[in-house]
């Protein structure tokens, strides 16, 4: 089988997530997913709402065929990928492996904690923007830096503009975020109140 890993804050889910993670099954042919809210990621300060909100909502956000795994929150502390793709290499020893980024994340993962390692457990996917023109600039950040310790793969895709802080932003000013989350992500929020007192 073809494994999906996609990590991130999730605080919370928006909608580029879910379009990354759609196209990130659709162009490496992912027969499982698994979305990995991080405990706490070694480039991002804390999470604003709960572990138990996080999963909640990545579980209204992402399609059927995604599993949410609270692997890195059980395991607490800093989330740090090369520990993550060690236990999914144990969990599927005879499957390959993809780690889902964005082309911000690529053009400084050999900046990541024992990316050697990562690079030899999962194929790495990073997507760009359909047309975009640094398409060429990442395919040859990744000849450079990466490629000599595994599989970079490059696909575009439309990407939807929008980030968790700006969510979190519209929500705390009374804001309308129709559309940018899913609608169950967005009842949720709403019902439980998240953001409001940021």
């Amino acid at each position: 089988m073809n494994i999906g890993l996609f990590g991130g804050s999730f605080d919370p889910p928006h909608m580029g997530h879910v379009k990354l993670a759609c196209a990130a099954i659709r162009h490496n042919g992912l027969d499982r997913t698994y979305i990995l809210p991080a405990a706490c990621s070694p480039f991002k300060e804390g999470a604003v709402s709960s572990d138990e909100d996080r999963l909640t909502l990545c579980a209204l956000s992402f399609p059927a065929s995604c599993s949410v795994s609270d692997y890195e929150i059980a395991k607490g502390g800093k989330s740090y990928t090369v520990e993550t793709v060690r236990h999914f290499r144990d969990l599927y020893p005879t499957d390959r492996l993809f780690w889902i980024v964005g082309e911000d994340q690529l053009l400084i993962f050999n900046t990541w904690f024992r990316f050697e390692e990562i690079l030899q457990t999962a194929t790495l996917c990073a997507a760009v923007r359909k047309g975009s023109t640094k398409r060429e600039t990442l395919e040859t950040y990744a000849d450079k830096h990466l490629r000599a310790f595994g599989e970079v793969r490059i696909m575009e895709f439309e990407p939807f503009e929008i980030s968790a802080s700006e969510i979190r932003r519209r929500v705390s000013a009374g804001e309308d975020i129709h559309g940018l989350v899913a609608p169950t992500a967005e009842e949720y929020i709403l019902e439980k109140g998240l953001y409001r007192a940021i």
